[in-house]
């Protein structure tokens, strides 16, 4: 889970005056993956990965623990994301720079900061190697590919792995530590009654929003947990982050059950 930021908290952060305690909360279990943000280590290098003699594209991955390199298909890429496309076959901006391997000069596609599994997965699939993804994800891998599916746009061409994928870790959306499943129903279109439930749970469950904008607590029954708001969708927060000035927490909450008891009404009507 997110731990909170080192500044010191203002009255308004420490009030969050708005608390609820659903009976129903509980502590989820433990994660299998540790808060990704380990201390710094040593970068880690593989070999080429190739997938196959027909690939014409090398993707030169940098990250902050691996500098991978991956012999791919540029037509599929341009297929699967149309952020690679544009990469691929550049309008108006410079080309890809060339490298050469084993006597042969390829373009080279940098992409930087992605998670190197997820990347994997994904290469993994839309090459036609199924035997070697995952049928299931951590929820941090499950995090981590959503983030990377959505910078490239290419949640489609992994159904239905996705599916898979989702389903087997969606039961746990609604507890505490799981808030960011909102960024990755968004990304994919996923749709699901725990999605529903934890939107209404932060609802109902969260304090105001730090003056900075990028946290907020939610409180159960002993405890209070804080939620980075990096990548729930603004929606959901009820605000712009970066105008937190004109946040009413009060008015968000009197539209969100206004909006949920409107709903009710128009399915008693019909």
């Amino acid at each position: 889970m997110s731990s909170p930021p080192s500044q010191t908290f203002s009255p308004l952060d420490v009030g969050a005056t708005v608390q609820y305690c659903s009976p129903s909360y509980s502590i989820p279990p433990p994660l299998t993956d540790p808060d990704p943000h380990p201390d710094p280590a040593p970068t880690i290098s593989h070999p080429l990965t190739s997938y196959g003699d027909t690939c014409d594209l090398i993707v030169n991955l940098r990250n902050t623990k691996h500098e991978e390199q991956y012999l791919v298909s540029s037509a599929i890429l341009q297929i699967v994301s149309p952020v690679w496309r544009r990469f691929i076959k550049p309008n108006g901006f410079a080309d890809l720079r060339m490298t050469e391997v084993n006597g042969v000069r390829y373009p080279i596609l940098d992409l930087h900061d992605d998670d190197f599994k997820c990347l994997t997965f994904l290469f993994d699939i839309v090459h036609f190697r199924p035997s070697q993804v995952p049928t299931h994800l951590t929820y941090y891998q499950l995090r981590n590919m959503a983030i990377v599916c959505d910078k490239y746009n290419c949640w489609p061409a992994l159904s239905p792995w996705k599916d898979v994928w989702l389903n087997a870790l969606v039961p746990d959306a609604r507890l505490a530590g799981y808030e960011d499943w909102l960024f990755i129903a968004t990304t994919c279109g996923f749709t699901h009654s725990e999605i529903s439930a934890l939107e209404w749970a932060l609802v109902v469950e969260s304090g105001s929003l730090s003056v900075c904008g990028s946290y907020f607590f939610r409180y159960d029954a002993d405890d209070k947990h804080v939620v980075n708001c990096k990548l729930i969708p603004q929606p959901i927060i009820g605000m712009n982050l970066y105008d937190h000035q004109d946040f009413h927490y009060w008015d968000y909450i009197n539209d969100r059950i206004l909006f949920r008891f409107n709903n009710v009404q128009a399915k008693l009507r019909n």
